[in-house]
C-alpha cells in the first residue's frame, strides 16, 4: 500500500501510528486498528489502496472522515507498513476538532426568511467570514491542509473560497501533491482521476468538521483568460463532456452539505461564447443532482455574481468583486433585484499591490469592515502566499491581516449582526468621503448601532442616537485586538465621539458600539 505524502500524518492521532499495540484482529483473523473498532465498524477491513474516497464508506462509521482516513493508515502499520520516519508528529493527539463530525445543526445552510443573510440548517444566523484559499486541494498535503483549516477555524473563519481543480498556481499544476491528476488525459473533463478527487472530498469533510464552508469553483476560468485558469480548454471542449464533468460532480458531491459552488473565475465569458456555454453546463450538471444547491459567482473585477444573464437562475448568492471603494459596490449590490445574502467575494489583499491595492494590514481591515457592515452576509479576505500556499505560508497565519480577522469576527459574536442595515442618518457630522467614510448601521430593532471609523476619517464625529431606542451605552472597540474603552452611558440626543488615539495596531481606525438595554 504506497503511502501518504511526508508529513501528511503529522497531525493524525496516536491511534494511527505504526505500532502493534493498536492492533486488534477481526472474526476472521484480519488485522483490524483499534481505533477502527472504536468507530463501530460493521465489516472487516480490507487494505485499500492510497487515495481511496473513504468518505464514502462513512454511513458504516461513527468516526469523522479523518478518524476514518486515519483507521486505514493504522491498518497499513497493523499490516505491515510502515509510517515513514519523523512523519507521526509526536504530538499524541489529533488538532482540536478533527475527530468530531460537522457542529451538530449547521449543515446543510440555507437562506434566512427576509433573504439577507446566510442560517445553519436549526436556523442560526451563519457569518460568512472567510479566506481565499484558492491552492487549498491542489497544493496542500492532508497535514498541512489539517494545520491550515484548524487555524482559521480558532481564528473564527468559517469559509475558504478554493478552486477544485487548479491549472497554474500549485507546484505541480494541475496535479495534487501527492501527483494525482484531476483528469486521466490531460484537459478532458469527461475523465476524472479517482484519486484526485478522493483527495478534495477529503479537504472538503475537513473543513466541514471544523464547521467551515468551501466556497467551490469548479474549473476556474482564469484572469482575462490567460492562462491561469481553464479558459483554453474550455473554448474547445464539446459541451458534452462539459456537462459530463458538471454530472460527476454533482453525483459525487450532492451529499456534502458544506459547499457553496462558484461559478466563473475572475473573468466574464461573453455572451453564447463556448466557454459560456461550457461553464454553464458544468453548473447545469451540479444543480441537476442538487436542485437548491446554494451557488455564487465570482465574474470580472468591478463586478457582481449577478453580472451574467445567463446564471442568473443559479444564483442564491451575491458576491461583490472590487478593487474600488467597497461600500458604495455593496449597497447597490445589497439594492439590486431580489434580494439574496450579499457579501465580498474579492477585493485588496495583504501583501499585494496589484491595481490600487496598498497590500497593508490597515487597508485589508479597513475592506473588512467594510463589506461586514455594508454587503451584510460577509465578506472574504486574502493573504499573499495564503492564497496559493507558496513559500512561508505558514508564517503568514498570524500575521497583522489574520489578527484583525479574528477581531472581527469576535466583535460580530456581539452584536446581531444579520439584522444591520447601513443608516447614514446616524451620522450627523463628520461622516467622509472615499477611504475615509465612515460606515454606519443599525439593527433593526434600533437597540444597536455598529459604526466603523477608519484610517484617515475624522477622529470627531457627531451621532444622532434618537434614530436608536435610548438611553445607549457607548464603547470604543479596538479592531486589532482585544482592547476596548468606555465611552458613556445613558445617552441621548445628539452626542460627540472622538476615537481614542492609536489602536494596539498603531493605526486610527475604531469600532464604535451604541446599545440600548
Amino acid at each position: 500500500m504506497p503511502m501518504p505524502p511526508q508529513n501528511s500524518t503529522t497531525f493524525m492521532s496516536r491511534y494511527f501510528r505504526a505500532s502493534s499495540r493498536h492492533c486488534t484482529w477481526s472474526h476472521d483473523g484480519d488485522p483490524m486498528p483499534r481505533a477502527a473498532a472504536r468507530c463501530g465498524v460493521q465489516q472487516p477491513f480490507v487494505v485499500l489502496p492510497w487515495g481511496t474516497d473513504y468518505a464514502t464508506r462513512m454511513p458504516r462509521s461513527r468516526c469523522s472522515p479523518v478518524r476514518w482516513f486515519g483507521a486505514a493508515l493504522a491498518l497499513a502499520a497493523c499490516s505491515g507498513h510502515a509510517v515513514p520516519a519523523g512523519d507521526d508528529g509526536g504530538d499524541g493527539g489529533t488538532l482540536p476538532g478533527f475527530d468530531a463530525l460537522p457542529p451538530a445543526g449547521t449543515f446543510p445552510l440555507g437562506v434566512s426568511d427576509d433573504g439577507g443573510s446566510l442560517v445553519s440548517a436549526d436556523g442560526r444566523p451563519f457569518l460568512l467570514h472567510g479566506e481565499a484559499a484558492w491552492s487549498l486541494i491542489a497544493q496542500l498535503s492532508t497535514g498541512d491542509a489539517m494545520r491550515y483549516l484548524a487555524d482559521r477555524h480558532a481564528r473564527g473563519v468559517t469559509a475558504v473560497l478554493v478552486n477544485l481543480i487548479e491549472h497554474q498556481y500549485a507546484d505541480n499544476a494541475p496535479r495534487n501533491a501527492a501527483g494525482d491528476t484531476p483528469f486521466t488525459t490531460q484537459g478532458d473533463f469527461s475523465t476524472p482521476g479517482e484519486t484526485y478527487f478522493a483527495h478534495a472530498d477529503l479537504v472538503v469533510d475537513l473543513a466541514a468538521s471544523q464547521g467551515m464552508i468551501v466556497l467551490l469553483v469548479p474549473a476556474y476560468l482564469g484572469f482575462d483568460g490567460t492562462q491561469e485558469g481553464w479558459y483554453h480548454e474550455m473554448m474547445t471542449l464539446p459541451v458534452a463532456k462539459c456537462r459530463s464533468y458538471g454530472d460527476f460532480l454533482g453525483r459525487r458531491y450532492a451529499s456534502r452539505h458544506n459547499i457553496v459552488w462558484i461559478w466563473g473565475g475572475d473573468y466574464t465569458p461573453a455572451t453564447g461564447s463556448p466557454v459560456e456555454l461550457c461553464m454553464k453546463a458544468i453548473s447545469d450538471g451540479i444543480r441537476a443532482a442538487e436542485p437548491g444547491a446554494l451557488a455564487s459567482a465570482h465574474w470580472a473585477p468591478e463586478s457582481t455574481s449577478r453580472e451574467e444573464i445567463a446564471f442568473a437562475g443559479a444564483i442564491r448568492l451575491v458576491g461583490v468583486y472590487t478593487y474600488l471603494d467597497v461600500l458604495p459596490a455593496c449597497r447597490a449590490a445589497r439594492t439590486t433585484g431580489t434580494r439574496m445574502p450579499t457579501y465580498l467575494i474579492e477585493t485588496c489583499y495583504e501583501h499585494e499591490t496589484i491595481r490600487s491595492c496598498a497590500g497593508t494590514a490597515t487597508e485589508v481591515r479597513r475592506r473588512q469592515w467594510w463589506a461586514l457592515l455594508g454587503c451584510g452576509a460577509g465578506e472574504i479576505s486574502g493573504n499573499n502566499p495564503i492564497w496559493k500556499f507558496g513559500s512561508g505560508w505558514p508564517q503568514e497565519l498570524g500575521s497583522p491581516g489574520s489578527l484583525g480577522q479574528a477581531r472581527l469576527a469576535a466583535i460580530a459574536q456581539q452584536i446581531a449582526w444579520q439584522t444591520l442595515a447601513p443608516d447614514d442618518a446616524l451620522i450627523a457630522l463628520g461622516q467622509g468621503t472615499g477611504d475615509a467614510e465612515i460606515a454606519a448601521t443599525r439593527t433593526a430593532d434600533h437597540k444597536q448601532a455598529v459604526l466603523y471609523i477608519p484610517p484617515g476619517a475624522a477622529p470627531a464625529i457627531t451621532v444622532d442616537l434618537a434614530r436608536l431606542v435610548t438611553p445607549v451605552t457607548a464603547t470604543w472597540l479596538d479592531p486589532t485586538t482585544n482592547r476596548t474603552t468606555p465611552a458613556g452611558s445613558g445617552l441621548t440626543g445628539s452626542r460627540a465621539f472622538t476615537t481614542p488615539g492609536n489602536n494596539a495596531g498603531g493605526d486610527t481606525d475604531w469600532v464604535l458600539l451604541l446599545t440600548a438595554p
